[in-house]
C-alpha cells in the first residue's frame, strides 16, 4: 500500500515536471519574434522625371528633392538609386535611425523660360506580408521603450479627451493589444467614409473623428490616434498604392503620380510592426462590411510600395534680382516592374 502510494506521488511529481517545461517552452515561443510570410515578390522601379521653369532668370538654383525617408524591412528594401549628373544621391539618418535617401541638384543659372529636367531611378524589392498573429503573443509593451509612437502629434491628436473617450468606449473591456488594435480597426473602417472631395490640406485625426469623412490620411490619423490612446504602439507609413485589377499589370510602364497613399503600422509584442490599413470599403450584399483582409497584410492585387515614415517637402531656393519670380517645379512619377 505505502509502494503504490509513493509510486502515485511520483507519478504526480514527474507529470507536473514536465506540464511545467511545457507552460515554460510556450511561454518561449510565444516571447520569440514572429517574422511574416512573404508573397508575391516583385523587383519595382519608381522612375522620378523632375522638370524645373521660371518665368525670370534665376542663379545659383538649389533642389533638393526626398526620395526615401525608411522602409519596412520586414517586406520591402531598397535595392539601389541611379541619377546621372548633375544629381547628387544624399543619405541621412533620420531621428528615428532609418535610413533616409535625398537627391540634390545645383545649377549656377536657370535662364527665364528654359526647363531644366533631372531624373533619378529608385529600385525596391517589394513583397506582400501575411502575419499570422497568435493574441496570447501579444502582451502589453513597455510605454517608455515606444514614448515616440505613443506620444500625441500634429494630425494625430491621441491626448484629446474626445480622442481618449472613443478609444475607451470602442474596446471596453479588452485588454489584449490584438483584440484592441482589431477593435479600432473596425471602428474607423465603419466610422469613416472616403470623400474625395476633401481637401489636400491635412486635418488630423480629430477632424476625422468629428466629420466621418475625409481620404487616406483622414482615415490613418483616426487609427494611429486611438492606438496611442490606447496604448499600443502605431505610426504613419507614406507611398503609393497600386491595384493592378483597377489599373492594370506593372509590365508596362504606369503613371503614378496620383497614386500617393498613406497607411499604418502598429507594434505588437513578438511581431514588432506590423501593417494595418484603414482605408478601403468592403461590401457584402451591397452593405458595409468588416474585413479583416487588410490587417497585417493586403490581398494579392492591392500593391503598397512605402516610400518612408516621413513626408517631408520638396525644397529649393535661388538668387533673382527684381520682382519676386514665378517658379513651377513638376515630378512625374512612373513605376514598372523589372
Amino acid at each position: 500500500m505505502v509502494l503504490r502510494k509513493i509510486g502515485g506521488l511520483w507519478t504526480c511529481i514527474i507529470l507536473s515536471f514536465f506540464l511545467a517545461i511545457f507552460a515554460n517552452f510556450e511561454t518561449v515561443q510565444a516571447n520569440q519574434l514572429q517574422i511574416p510570410t512573404l508573397y508575391n515578390t516583385r523587383d519595382l522601379v519608381l522612375e522620378l522625371e523632375a522638370t524645373i521653369v521660371s518665368n525670370k532668370d534665376l542663379t545659383d538654383v538649389n533642389v533638393k528633392m526626398p526620395l526615401i525617408q525608411g522602409q519596412p524591412l520586414y517586406c520591402q528594401g531598397v535595392l539601389g538609386i541611379d541619377a546621372l549628373p548633375p544629381v547628387s544621391i544624399k543619405q541621412e539618418q533620420a531621428g528615428s535611425g532609418s535610413d533616409s535617401w535625398y537627391a540634390e541638384v545645383h545649377w549656377d543659372e536657370l535662364p527665364a523660360g528654359e526647363y531644366r529636367r533631372f531624373d533619378v531611378s529608385i529600385k525596391m524589392r517589394n513583397s506582400r506580408p501575411v502575419y499570422r498573429i497568435n493574441p496570447e503573443a501579444c502582451l502589453t509593451v513597455d510605454p517608455y521603450a515606444f514614448a515616440e509612437y505613443l506620444a500625441p502629434e500634429e494630425g494625430v491628436e491621441s491626448d484629446h479627451p474626445s480622442i481618449i473617450n472613443c478609444a475607451s468606449q470602442v474596446i471596453g473591456n479588452a485588454r489584449n493589444p490584438y483584440e484592441i488594435s482589431r477593435l479600432l480597426f473596425s471602428f474607423v473602417n465603419s466610422h469613416m467614409n472616403y470623400d474625395l472631395s476633401a481637401s489636400d490640406n491635412r486635418r488630423g485625426a480629430l477632424y476625422a473623428l468629428n466629420s466621418g469623412r475625409g481620404t487616406c490620411q483622414d482615415y490613418a490619423d483616426l487609427y494611429v490616434a486611438l492606438c496611442r490612446a490606447a496604448g499600443i504602439p502605431a505610426r504613419l507609413i507614406y507611398g503609393l498604392r497600386y491595384n493592378t485589377e483597377e489599373h492594370g499589370d506593372l509590365i508596362g510602364r504606369r503613371n503614378v503620380a496620383n497614386r500617393h497613399h498613406v497607411w499604418t503600422e502598429i507594434y505588437l509584442e513578438s511581431y514588432q510592426w506590423v501593417p494595418v490599413e484603414p482605408t478601403y470599403t468592403y461590401k457584402l450584399n451591397g452593405r458595409k462590411t468588416i474585413s479583416f483582409d487588410y490587417y497585417g497584410t493586403y490581398p494579392a492585387h492591392d500593391l503598397h510600395i512605402a516610400t518612408g515614415y516621413e513626408n517631408p517637402p520638396l525644397t529649393w531656393n535661388y538668387k533673382y534680382s527684381g520682382s519676386k519670380p514665378q517658379v513651377y517645379f513638376n515630378v512625374n512619377e512612373i513605376l514598372r516592374q523589372e
